[in-house]
């Protein structure tokens, strides 16, 4: 895991601009809709359940937190996994 093209594409275009933790709350509420488009034309349907399911993986995997806190900056995994669970 983390390896594949897929993976690296899934990335790329789900912290593009790395601006997650920037911006008001609709801004930020607007990113994570994008992810949960992103997540659901590229690989799978990405229902509120997934994505709820998905920031809490965010959080709790060592490795993903890494690379997400890696692209956007210390924190970003959690805050993002905070948002999800206020938009879920």
């Amino acid at each position: 895991m983390g390896h594949t093209k897929a993976y690296a594409q899934y990335w790329q275009r789900a912290e593009e601009g790395q601006g997650f933790t920037k911006g008001t709350q609709a801004q930020v509420q607007e990113k994570i809709k994008a992810l949960q488009a992103c997540i659901h034309q590229n690989f799978y349907a990405c229902t509120d359940e997934i994505l709820k399911g998905l920031g809490q993986i965010y959080v709790a995997n060592a490795r993903l937190r890494e690379a997400i806190d890696g692209a956007g900056g210390q924190g970003t995994a959690a805050f993002v996994g905070k948002t999800i669970e206020a938009k879920a």
